[in-house]
This record gives C-alpha cells, sequence and structure tokens, in this order.
C-alpha cells in the first residue's frame, strides 16, 4: 500500500507466492508497546548504485515472529526504526523494508540474539536480533513518507488483529465442538452428562461466546475492505431517557 513502485515490483510477487516471507518489527529490549521510546537508528545511503530511500540501521529489535526461520529463502522485515535527529516520540518514527538476504545473493548486517519462549506458539520462532553489528549497519528501504511509519504500520497491524481474532474464535469454536461430543458420550448417573443442567449451562457459555466472537470479527473484517462511501453509518448512543430498564 505504502511502498513505492519499485520496491513493489521486486519484492511482492515471491511473498505471494510464499517464497518469502515477512515480519513486523516494532517491539525493542527496552520498548515493547511504547513504541515512542524505540531507539533503532537509520541513516541515509547516498553514493553510486544507492537507490532511493536507501538506508543504514542499527539497533535491537524484541518479540519479532518468524525473524528467523528456514521456512523460505528471504525474510522480509518490515521494520520501525527512526531517522538520526528525527521529532521525539511517535512523530519521528518511520518504516522501512529490511531484507534478510540482499539482492546481490549476500546476507544483510542482521543477527540472531536469542529464540524467546512463548506459551502456545512452538511451530515458529519468536526472535531477539540485532541491526547493524559487523558491516556498518543493515540495508532497509524507507517505506511510505519519512516519519509516518506508525501510520503506514497499522495498515499491516489492523489486518493481523482480526487475523489473530480469527485464531482465537475458531479455537474456541473447536473447544464447544469437543466439549459437546465429550459431554454426549460420557455418562454419570445412568445418562449423559449433557443433560445436567449445569453441564448444560456451561456449553450453551461455550457456545455463545464462540457465536458471539465470530460475529464480531465478520463486521470489522468486511467494514476493513469496504471503501468509506459504503460504510453504514453508526447509530447515536441513546440519550439518558431512552435507555430501558434492564
Amino acid at each position: 500500500t505504502h511502498g513505492s513502485v519499485e520496491l513493489k515490483d521486486q519484492y511482492l510477487p515471491k511473498m505471494r507466492s510464499g517464497e518469502w516471507m515477512g515480519t513486523m518489527a516494532l517491539s525493542e529490549p527496552h520498548a515493547g508497546s511504547s513504541l515512542a521510546n524505540i531507539r533503532t537508528v537509520a541513516v541515509p545511503h547516498v553514493g553510486e548504485g544507492a537507490a532511493e530511500g536507501e538506508v543504514r540501521i542499527r539497533g535491537d529489535k524484541m518479540w519479532t515472529t518468524g525473524a528467523f526461520q528456514d521456512f523460505s529463502s528471504n525474510i522480509i522485515h518490515m521494520l520501525l526504526a527512526r531517522y538520526d535527529g528525527a521529532p521525539e516520540g511517535n512523530a519521528g518514527i518511520s518504516l522501512f523494508l529490511v531484507p534478510s538476504v540482499l539482492p546481490d545473493g549476500s546476507r544483510n548486517d542482521i543477527e540472531l540474539v536469542s529464540l524467546n519462549k512463548k506459551m502456545g506458539h512452538k511451530a515458529v520462532t519468536n526472535c531477539a536480533w540485532s541491526l547493524g553489528g559487523e558491516k556498518g549497519g543493515a540495508v532497509g528501504y524507507l517505506v511510505g513518507p519519512p516519519n509516518r511509519g506508525l501510520l503506514c504500520m497499522f495498515t499491516m497491524m489492523n489486518a493481523m488483529r482480526i487475523l489473530v481474532g480469527v485464531s482465537a474464535a475458531t479455537l474456541g469454536k473447536r473447544g464447544y465442538q469437543e466439549s459437546l461430543l465429550y459431554a454426549q458420550e460420557r455418562e454419570q448417573g445412568g445418562l449423559p452428562i449433557v443433560m445436567h443442567d449445569d453441564v448444560k449451562r456451561m456449553l450453551l457459555l461455550q457456545k455463545a461466546y464462540s457465536e458471539v466472537t465470530a460475529r464480531l470479527l465478520t463486521r470489522p473484517s468486511t467494514y476493513s475492505y469496504l471503501p468509506r462511501p459504503y460504510l453504514p453509518a453508526l447509530p447515536h448512543s441513546p440519550g439518558p431517557a431512552h435507555v430501558p430498564d434492564l
């Protein structure tokens, strides 16, 4: 959405095909959700052969899912950093594309520091890693306008939030289905436990949570792909006189 035509032509085809994979690199060891405090710095790279928006990046990133793995031949990092001398806080954050493997086939100047252990995620790595340790800085390319990186990153983050919600909702739905099957087969007191009132109550609560969560997901995911003129008008909140007795 925000990258140059050149970056899109070079990187999107193989990412769409699955040959290359990508990450979102936001957090740092000292800055989790407080992105205004990130310290990773990008310095413009000028000279013969330098591409438009090319930079050299130094810093550390934390909690990056899939930053190092063997599934794909290249990993494309969408990384938040700030230009040297940029405004403090969120207003000085820019977005950069940082490939693990450069166009000439050489490794970029990035290094795995450690693997983070996260409960429930065993099939994918979660990494602490550094940039610019040996070769003068990791090669990166500006995506979108300078100092507007957080706004650009939210284009991806909002979609990922919906996908994480889908994962949670489907796990909850499957949990309800497995619980229902077990309750229909397990007997207690000569009856399947699904016939007991308290078990019915728990199953109905599971079903309600899973179905309401699915509904909550379908609405925002649909709206996120609709042009703004086609979004439905939100109803106004009723005043105190219109609030029904509950």
